[in-house]
Order: structure tokens, then C-alpha cells, then sequence
């Protein structure tokens, strides 16, 4: 199967936010062929550990509620044959096909779900779903996060959006400021979205610091004959639309995960270059300098890619 979006381009690497208008996509989509295997994922890893992966901070009850709102009209308005959204007043009906439900609810009455808002709506989508308030900082006040990328809300809920990405390398300095700019300019009605990417040594979708250990011993297995198969390019589709009434910003993040043995010549090159010619300390912090020469001899060996490694991970 193509790879849906692949970010990289075949030049040097370089840190960019890359985003655009979401147009009539909006900042979720369905991925029928993994939809219920995902939300079933979602479901046990939810069940084993619910305080983990789902929080909230007070003050952020309507931002959570309009955030539902938001996700079940989308889904609705772009795929009418699988859901259907009814509201009148605070009276609202929803009908997924899909998995097989229909639910009538109040609005502002979490009496009358199962879960939070903002859990419930999770429930509904392949994408993690996370809420900034529209406050100093512009810092992250709520979550559902099921297949974060080597973080988790213990470590990010209260933080600024600046503080969140301070451990990443270059960040402050390349893009901070754009950055922290489009957060708080986003506007009602004008949601955009862009991509991130990363290469590890897992399908596992839940890729938490709790998973760190076991993880790490997964890229000490890698070869150059195996990591087609056992290395994956790890894709985010990250949606960011602003709410009407709280004003807060709700992130979604869609994960997709390919094996290396997926990208076409191209994408391979892409790749090869990216690794080629990104700094050290980004590597580090993506997490692939542990099996980062078996990487590189693998896409060196697929169709010439090998004129394109020039500088190994120092570069």
C-alpha cells in the first residue's frame, strides 16, 4: 500500500512547521482498512490504564465539550455513509456505523456519556486528541493521548507550548517563534494541518516512555538485512482547528506507521538523505542513532540510494 504522506523531500534536512489548509478535509479522517483495529487498540490500552492516557485540567470542561462537537460533525460532514451527527438545541444523536453504535446525549451533561467528552470522542477516531487553551503560553490543558510518540501527558499537561518542545533539538531556535505565532492566530473555521515523522524500530502505535526499555531492545535487533522489515517510518498527520466559544486550539494527531521495505526509490532516497544530512542531536532525540548504520546500509542498498549517504549520522 502507498504511503499516504510522506513529509521528507530530496534535499538537506531542515526543521520547518509545513502547514497548510485543511480545506474540506478537516483535522480528522478515517483510514477505513485499520479503523477498528485501531479503536480497539485504543479501547484495551484505555482499559489497562485509563489515568495515563486520558487528563484534564479544570477550567477546560467547554473546550472538551466543543472538541466532541467538533469531531462528530467532521465525521458526519465527510463521511456521511459511515456517521451521522442530529443536534437540536443541546439534544444531540450520534450514529457510527462502523462500530456499530448510536447514542443520544445531552450537551454539557457528562451525565449522559459514558466518558468525558473528549474520551468519548477519542473512542470515535484513529487520532489522539489534545486541547491548548487560549491562555498565556498557550498551554496544554486536556488529552486523550492512546499512541503518543515517546511522550505522555504525565510529563506535558500544564506545560506552555514553548516548554513542551524545549527538548527538542534546534526547535527554539529554527521555528519557536512561527510556531507559537500560528497557535495563537489559529482562527475559528479555519483549521490547517501539517506532518511529522520519525523512524522506529516498532509498529507499536502506543510508543509511550513506559515502552522505552523494551523499545530500545527492539533497535539493538535491527540489520541492514532485516530493517525493511523490522523498521518503520512513523508518520503524523496533525490537525489544529481553533473552537468558537473557548477558543482553545484542538491538536489531533493521526499516526500512520509504514515498514522501511514500503518506500519506494524515491522515498528511500528522501530518507537516506534526511538521515545524511540531519544534525547529531536530532538524531538522538528521534531515537535512531542506536541502529542508525544498520539503516543507512540498508537504504544505501536499495536501487543506488547509496550516492545519496554521504556524511553518516555526524553530518
Amino acid at each position: 500500500m502507498p504511503i499516504k504522506y510522506f513529509p521528507l523531500l530530496d534535499h538537506a534536512y531542515a526543521m520547518t512547521m509545513g502547514t497548510a489548509a485543511t480545506n474540506h478535509a478537516g483535522v480528522v479522517e478515517v483510514e477505513q482498512s485499520h479503523y477498528r483495529s485501531e479503536l480497539a487498540i485504543k479501547e484495551q490500552i484505555l482499559a489497562r490504564d485509563h489515568r495515563y492516557h486520558v487528563q484534564q485540567l479544570p477550567g477546560s470542561e467547554l473546550a472538551r465539550w466543543e472538541a466532541l462537537d467538533l469531531v462528530l460533525s467532521e465525521l458526519s460532514r465527510q463521511y456521511p455513509a459511515w456517521f451521522s451527527y442530529a443536534c437540536n438545541g443541546v439534544q444531540r444523536v450520534w450514529h457510527n456505523v462502523l462500530l456499530g453504535e448510536r447514542r443520544s446525549f445531552v450537551w454539557g451533561d457528562c451525565a449522559t456519556l459514558p466518558f468525558d467528552p473528549l474520551d468519548y470522542a477519542g473512542r470515535q477516531v484513529q487520532e489522539d486528541l489534545l486541547l491548548l487553551a487560549d491562555a498565556p503560553g498557550v498551554p496544554l490543558v486536556a488529552g486523550q493521548l492512546c499512541f503518543g510518540n515517546a511522550w505522555c501527558l504525565d510529563d506535558k499537561l500544564g506545560l506552555s507550548f514553548l516548554a513542551i518542545h524545549s527538548p527538542v533539538p534546534i526547535f527554539d531556535a529554527a521555528i519557536g517563534r512561527s510556531a507559537q505565532l500560528l497557535m495563537e492566530r489559529i482562527k475559528p473555521n479555519r483549521p490547517v494541518w501539517r506532518t511529522n515523522w520519525s523512524v522506529v524500530a516498532t509498529d507499536q502505535l502506543d510508543y509511550a516512555p513506559r515502552w522505552r526499555d523494551t523499545v530500545h531492545a527492539r533497535k539493538l535487533q535491527v540489520t541492514p538485512e532485516n530493517a525493511g522489515e523490522r523498521v518503520f517510518f512513523r508518520v503524523e498527520r496533525q490537525g489544529l482547528a481553533r473552537l468558537p466559544q473557548s477558543r482553545a486550539v484542538l491538536f489531533t494527531i493521526h499516526t500512520y506507521c509504514h515498514p522501511l521495505a514500503a518506500l519506494n526509490t524515491s522515498e528511500a532516497r528522501a530518507l537516506a538523505t534526511t538521515l545524511a544530512t540531519a544534525p547529531h542531536e536530532t538524531l538522538e532525540y528521534k531515537g535512531i542513532l542506536p541502529f542508525i548504520d544498520a539503516l543507512q546500509s540498508y537504504l544505501a542498498a536499495c536501487d543506488d540510494v547509496h550516492a545519496y549517504v554521504v556524511g553518516g549520522a555526524d553530518a
